[in-house]
């Protein structure tokens, strides 16, 4: 009688155990379903004035958890995610909503931390004992590298990246939620030891994976300290130019362009590039961007160049983003708002006309190497006042010239200019400068002499 007692106990557990997860999703995805079809229904028709849109999102969110909830307990985070998940894909514009929603779950996930650590007593992590460091250093040596390596061993991924994925996973707000759900349901006595250990685990993945991560990355060569490579919006012949004067220096470049001429003609100079139209919504998505942390936009239109420009400004910061000056700058002296256009690459009235105008004249990008026998005041005495800056390169660091921004390279710094190509004869006489000017230095040496002489100043 026992035995038949408890397996019908055991029978009416999973029964109720299955129906109660079909309720869930049965109500949470008919109540999600029907807000977010109703939502996207407004959107689509203009319904919802803009600046009301993320108050009326943000409503009908709180609805269905709140409905689906009481229709079915713990149904609501369903009906909420399939909400978003058909909305995201109904084909309304959601640009705003999404700077809405990044800025509302820093607050709300930093007060519900705040919350639920609150709940936890310090003298709870000490009944743990040795059980608590042991569970974390098990989670990160031993059940974290087995899942990645058997979930990713069919998949083309290198070691490098199963190994990265293997050493990060940092438990956070979800799991302290979901161990505090628990710990209620389950009362004092039986949950008591839940909430210390999942907190136990979120404070041990996080410092051991936030303080090992990144230098994990750079030694298996996927990540670097510094970002220091730069898109060039456009594959013409000024950005092939530089892109592969940029390249020569030693830092990644990659191109983007529409015309496919541009992109075959600068993809057999050796440079990356990629054809893609840099305005659409997913165009960051699509572009292999290791390394890369600038765009400089320097299409042929200003404002493609001024929309790429703001576009990016949320990936690369808005200082790291820079356009040609716009000709209507330069030639009718018409200024936009500052809001409206990012930095002015190398100088002030260098639009692209100018540029294209330049190199037809026969101005190369050249990449020199300052010493202290030839350096920026010499560099800019021979090749003229014309000489125009475009990036300095110093300690694997990569520094854009811009407009507003001065440029005082130091010897031992690669600088990379638009010049004027110099005849045979001043390149052989600047050759001879150099050579005299160090045969002087080395005579000063050797007579130990302590300063420059006249010469040397001349």
């Amino acid at each position: 009688l026992k035995e038949r007692l408890s397996a019908a106990r055991q029978a009416q557990g999973w029964w109720v155990a299955a129906e109660g997860l079909l309720l869930t999703i049965f109500f949470g995805g008919a109540i999600g379903a029907l807000a977010a079809v109703l939502l996207a229904w407004l959107l689509k028709r203009h319904a919802i004035p803009d600046h009301l849109e993320n108050v009326v999102t943000l409503m009908f969110v709180v609805l269905a958890f709140t409905c689906s909830n009481l229709l079915q307990r713990e149904s609501g985070l369903v009906a909420v995610t399939l909400m978003g998940v058909l909305v995201a894909n109904s084909g309304v514009t959601l640009k705003h909503i999404m700077e809405f929603k990044e800025s509302l779950s820093l607050l709300l996930i930093s007060g519900l931390f705040i919350l639920l650590a609150a709940r936890v007593r310090l003298d709870s992590f000490l009944e743990l004992g040795w059980r608590g460091p042991l569970y974390v250093a098990f989670l990160i040596l031993v059940a974290r590298p087995l899942s990645v390596f058997i979930s990713t061993a069919p998949t083309r991924l290198a070691w490098k990246e199963k190994l990265f994925l293997a050493w990060l996973a940092p438990r956070g707000i979800v799991a302290a939620a979901v161990a505090s759900v628990f710990a209620i349901e389950l009362g004092p006595e039986d949950g008591a030891g839940i909430v210390p250990a999942i907190f136990s685990v979120i404070t041990g993945t996080v410092v051991v994976y936030g303080l090992t991560a990144f230098q994990l990355a750079k030694r298996l060569g996927l990540a670097t300290d510094i970002a220091q490579g730069v898109l060039i919006v456009g594959a013409h012949r000024p950005a092939q130019l530089i892109g592969d004067a940029v390249q020569q220096a030693g830092y990644p470049v990659l191109l983007v362009d529409t015309n496919l001429w541009n992109i075959r003609t600068a993809r057999m100079a050796g440079l990356r590039t990629r054809n893609l139209n840099i305005l659409q919504e997913d165009a960051a998505d699509g572009l292999d961007l290791g390394g890369i942390g600038r765009l400089l936009a320097m299409t042929p239109n200003d404002e493609v160049n001024m929309l790429a420009a703001m576009s990016f400004s949320e990936l690369f910061g808005r200082a790291n983003c820079y356009q040609l000056t716009p000709w209507r700058r330069v030639e009718k002296n018409e200024e936009s708002a500052p809001h409206l256009h990012s930095r002015y690459l190398f100088r002030d009235d260098l639009t692209y006309g100018r540029l294209i105008e330049r190199l037809d004249q026969g101005d190369v990008v050249k990449v020199t190497k300052l010493t202290k026998e030839f350096d920026y005041k010499a560099f800019k005495e021979f090749y003229g006042p014309g000489a125009t800056p475009l990036f300095v390169s110093a300690n694997q660091r990569l520094t854009v010239c811009d407009a507003q921004s001065g440029v005082d390279p130091k010897p031992g710094q690669t600088l990379i200019a638009l010049v004027a190509e110099p005849s045979e004869e001043e390149e052989t006489q600047e050759q001879k400068n150099a050579d005299r000017i160090a045969a002087e230095e080395v005579e000063e040496v050797a007579a130990g002499s302590s300063g420059p002489t006249d010469s040397d100043q001349g």
